[in-house]
């Protein structure tokens, strides 16, 4: 049976030496490579190294890249100067269920700087892989991530709390983002109850909804 190059590139039973060889032909079948969940470590970590932000983002949502090449990404993405390549692959890590808790904290903690300096993702761009991508997001990426630990959610509920009403980033009002980032967090398994407790109190009544639903779930345990 004969399969085509895209075929074989997404295929998860391709040799190792053949998803090597494609990724190496042009950046459209490197990028469906990079998709794939068989990739050597060493394939992963050269495709991650690409100058083409949709294979690098290809390999940021890839379930089976190493915690190593996500934490270089992380690390490296911090420094990258276009700040659309910065928030896109940092985006994409967060939303990754096998980035570590460790990458999560810096991820965050990152944009929680941003708040504090008064920038927080102002721009919308284009990506050939998701369209248009809304890069004031990563904070809801990690609340909705099922592997954020009890406690981010602290830190998630404060920044929350800290996004200004009636201010506009790009075409979305903080008002939305606001509203998007307490129902994450309110509809979390491990957002703690204090974190609850105080969501609980919001002008919203869906968010308040989300959380009696919660801690009924707690109180039937």
């Amino acid at each position: 049976m004969y399969f085509t190059p895209e075929e074989q590139a997404t295929s998860p039973t391709t040799p190792s030496e053949q998803l090597k060889k494609l990724a190496k032909e042009s950046i459209e079948l490197a990028r469906l490579v990079a998709t794939n969940p068989n990739l050597t470590p060493e394939l992963f970590q050269d495709l991650a190294s690409s100058w083409d932000i949709v294979t690098i983002q290809n390999v940021a949502a890839n379930p089976n890249t190493p915690i190593e090449v996500l934490q270089k990404l992380a690390d490296n993405f911090v420094r990258e100067i276009m700040e659309f390549r910065r928030y896109v692959v940092r985006r994409t890590i967060a939303a990754n269920s096998n980035t570590s808790v460790e990458i999560l904290e810096k991820i965050l903690d990152y944009a929680i700087k941003q708040q504090k300096v008064g920038y927080f993702n102002v721009e919308s761009h284009y990506c050939e892989l998701d369209d248009f991508i809304s890069l004031d997001d990563i904070p809801e990426v990690i609340a909705r991530n099922p592997k954020t630990p009890a406690h981010l959610f602290e830190k998630l509920a404060a920044f929350e709390r800290n996004i200004r009403i009636n201010s506009i980033w790009f075409s979305v009002s903080s008002e939305e983002i606001k509203y998007r980032l307490g129902v994450a967090i309110a509809k979390h398994a491990n957002t703690p109850g204090n974190v609850l407790e105080s969501l609980a109190y919001s002008e919203t009544e869906y968010i308040r909804e989300c959380v009696a639903t919660e801690q009924s779930k707690t109180n039937c345990i």
